[in-house]
C-alpha cells in the first residue's frame, strides 16, 4: 500500500476518533443485515479460496475460543494465518472470562488490498496501542461476537479504504466482529461488511 493511502487512512482515523460512537451499527444489526442473505444495507466481500491463510486462520480461532484458552501466543497467531513478519510487533492475546486483550508498544496500521468488480483498492486497520474486547458466542454456537461497547472512540481499531465512495460507506471505527469459520462480519460506524473468506 502506498504512503498516500496510508496517510488518507490515518487522516480518517483522526477525525473520526474525537467523534461520537452512539449512532454505530450493531453487532445484531450488522448480522440481520447481511445473514443469511445480505441486504443494501450489508457490503459483500467475497474472498473465497483467494487467500488460505484467511480461513484457517478463522477457523482455527473459533475452535481455539471454544477452548476456553487464557492465551493465545503472537506465534499461534502467525502461524495459522501464514502472516509475515510481525511489524507491530503485538504481544500474546490474554483471555480472562469474557474479555481479550492484546497490546503493543504503539498504535499500529496493518495493510492490505480488496478487489471488488474488478477493482483493487487499498485497505488498511489502525490497531490501538491496546486491544480490548468482549466475547461471547452467539446464542446458536455458530460464531463468536467481539464487541467495543462502551468504550472511547480512541480505544477502538479501524477500517480504511482508499476510496473515498468506501470509506464514507462502510469505513470507520469499527464497533464490533462477529467471526464464524468461512465468514465474518464487521460492524463500523458507516455500515455493516460482510467479509467470506
Amino acid at each position: 500500500m502506498s504512503r498516500r493511502t496510508i496517510s488518507f487512512i490515518l487522516a480518517s482515523f483522526a477525525v473520526a476518533a474525537t467523534t461520537s460512537i452512539t449512532a454505530a451499527e450493531t453487532l445484531s444489526t450488522c448480522s440481520s443485515a447481511c445473514y443469511p442473505n445480505p441486504t443494501e444495507d450489508c457490503f459483500r466481500v467475497q474472498d473465497s479460496g483467494q487467500r488460505p491463510g484467511i480461513q484457517v486462520g478463522f477457523a482455527w480461532l473459533f475452535e481455539k475460543f471454544a477452548s476456553a484458552p487464557q492465551t493465545i501466543t503472537k506465534t499461534e497467531i502467525a502461524t495459522v494465518f501464514e502472516a509475515g513478519e510481525d511489524e507491530c510487533k503485538r504481544e500474546d492475546t490474554l483471555i480472562a472470562q469474557a474479555e481479550v486483550k492484546n497490546s503493543g508498544p504503539t498504535a499500529c496500521t496493518i495493510s492490505t488490498s480488496v478487489s471488488i468488480a474488478g477493482s483493487t483498492f487499498g485497505a488498511g486497520i489502525v490497531i490501538p496501542r491496546t486491544l480490548t474486547t468482549k466475547w461471547k458466542r452467539t446464542p446458536d454456537g455458530t460464531s463468536i461476537n467481539l464487541s467495543l461497547d462502551g468504550q472511547d472512540a480512541m480505544d477502538h481499531p479501524f477500517l480504511g479504504f482508499s476510496n473515498n465512495h468506501l470509506q464514507e460507506a462502510w469505513g470507520g471505527l469499527i464497533t464490533g466482529v462477529q467471526f464464524s469459520p468461512k465468514s465474518a462480519i464487521i460492524a463500523t460506524m458507516n455500515g455493516c461488511i460482510r467479509y467470506d473468506y
